[in-house]
């Protein structure tokens, strides 16, 4: 029984413990940033924003440390690249994209290391190499 109570008791604690979330407003109360911090970390999803209240980026944090998707906005909230990272070090895809929403450029990174060329598309999505 004295088990049982025990184990219920850490399990209540393990789940009532809920990030706390940081947010900065510019001056014209404008958003500036958000994001949730875990034992001191920036932990899940954070967001920027200009000081118009547009998204300027996306981040994924595991423990402080990017984990996930990097990405980044032109003003008219169109993707302009995203940037695939594992614990700080980019592994993955990095695409960027033209204002129009198609592709500009793609390579491959592993430990943060290019191990792929660079693939680029004109503005009209025509592959230029």
């Amino acid at each position: 029984m004295k088990t049982f109570l025990l184990v219920s008791i850490i399990l209540l604690f393990s789940c009532s413990t809920s990030p706390n979330i940081e947010k900065s407003f510019y001056d014209n109360n404008q958003m500036r940033y958000s994001f949730e911090k875990e034992n001191g970390k920036k932990h899940g999803l954070s967001k920027y924003w200009d000081e118009e209240g547009n998204i300027i980026n996306t981040v994924e944090y595991f423990y402080g440390k990017i984990h996930g998707e990097w990405i980044r906005y032109y003003s008219n909230g169109r993707i302009k690249s995203i940037t695939i990272y594992e614990f700080d070090k980019k592994n993955g895809f990095e695409k960027t994209f033209y204002e129009n929403g198609n592709i500009k450029s793609k390579v491959l990174y592993k430990d943060d290391k290019k191990v792929s060329e660079m693939s680029r598309w004109n503005e009209n999505g025509i592959l230029m190499n």
